[in-house]
């Protein structure tokens, strides 16, 4: 794949590698993900390069409350942000009950003046199907189906 990200790699400039396809080519997972890999960087990198990290569109109506001992924030009219490596994160309108977590990834139950909240970017999969666990054995195992891509 072109743009492996992971630890301190996010964000850095790579070769993009495409796939060449021929009459009776063989198909392979590696060759769907390469596929995917190279449209999603290509786009990651002019959000980052020309556009910026930020707020594109949305988030005017926010409300935030104290629960127990954290602050929870509900997005009522939703909106669109970059994160810092061009990904996009669409934040749909009534997303409630998202909770505020600091840098170091512990819920908060304050915050000082002055202080900033960021949007994170955070892939989780679902839907989960059968497949098999190995091409030589019948035995089935379940395997994520999508990537929903949201918020932390």
């Amino acid at each position: 794949m072109s743009n492996h990200i992971n630890g301190t790699d996010k964000c850095k400039l790579y070769r993009f590698e495409k796939n060449n396809y021929f009459y009776g080519k063989l198909m392979t997972v590696r060759d769907f993900e390469t596929e995917q890999s190279y449209f999603d960087e290509k786009r990651h990198l002019v959000n980052r390069l020309l556009h910026g990290s930020g707020l594109v569109c949305g988030f005017e109506d926010l409300k935030m409350e104290l629960k127990g001992n954290k602050i929870l924030i509900d997005f009522i009219d939703g909106g669109v942000a970059l994160d810092c490596c061009g990904r996009e994160i669409v934040v749909p309108a009534n997303t409630l009950g998202k909770d505020v977590i600091s840098s170091s990834g512990s819920t908060v139950s304050t915050l000082p003046d002055g202080s900033f909240l960021y949007l994170k970017y955070k892939p989780c999969y679902e839907g989960y199907v059968a497949a098999a666990s190995n091409p030589s054995s019948c035995e089935e195992r379940c395997c994520p189906g999508r990537l929903l891509k949201t918020l932390r």
